[in-house]
C-alpha cells in the first residue's frame, strides 16, 4: 500500500526529466566560473610571484616542521586553493620525493579549491563567500600539513 502511494507522486520518466533539467543547469552555470579560475590561476602561477609572494609564511611554517625545500614547496600549498592539480604541478621541480609526497597529499586534503568545489558551495543557499571559502581553507591547510609531515616521516623514514 505505501509502496503505491510512493510510486504514484514519482515516475521515473518525471526523475529522468527534472535531473536532466537540473544538471544542464548546473553545467551552464558553472563551467563558465571553472574556466575562468582556471585561466586566472594558471596566468598568476605562470606569469607573476604573487603566490610565492603570500606564501612565505607556509615556507616558515614548513620549514620549523622539518620539511626539505619548504620555500619551495609552500607556493604549491597555497595553490591549492585555486585547484587541485596545479600544486602537483609547481611540486614537479623539488628535488626531495618525500616533499613532492607531501604536496600531492595535502592537495587531496585541500578539498576547498575554487575551480569546482568553492563555485558550487558559493551557489548553494549555505552563504558562503570566498572570503569564508578562504578561511576554511587555510584551517584545513594549517592542520593538515603537520600531520601530513608526521605521515611522511613514517613513510620516508
Amino acid at each position: 500500500m505505501r509502496i503505491t502511494r510512493f510510486l504514484c507522486y514519482f515516475s521515473i520518466k518525471k526523475i529522468i526529466v527534472d535531473g536532466t533539467k537540473l544538471l544542464i543547469g548546473i553545467y551552464l552555470a558553472t563551467f563558465p566560473i571553472v574556466f575562468a579560475w582556471g585561466i586566472l590561476a594558471c596566468s598568476l602561477v605562470e606569469y607573476t610571484p604573487i603566490f610565492e609572494w603570500v606564501s612565505y609564511p607556509f615556507g616558515f611554517f614548513m620549514d620549523v616542521l622539518g620539511v626539505e625545500n619548504a620555500f619551495e614547496a609552500a607556493p604549491a600549498a597555497i595553490v591549492g586553493f585555486i585547484d587541485m592539480f596545479i600544486p602537483a604541478l609547481l611540486a614537479i621541480n623539488i628535488p626531495s620525493i618525500a616533499t613532492r609526497w607531501m604536496i600531492a597529499v595535502l592537495s587531496l586534503v585541500q578539498i576547498i579549491f575554487m575551480t569546482e568545489v568553492g563555485v558550487l558551495a558559493m551557489q548553494t543557499d549555505a552563504g558562503l563567500n570566498v572570503k569564508n571559502l578562504l578561511i576554511i581553507f587555510l584551517e584545513r591547510t594549517i592542520i593538515a600539513i603537520p600531520i601530513i609531515v608526521l605521515a611522511a616521516h613514517f613513510v620516508f623514514a
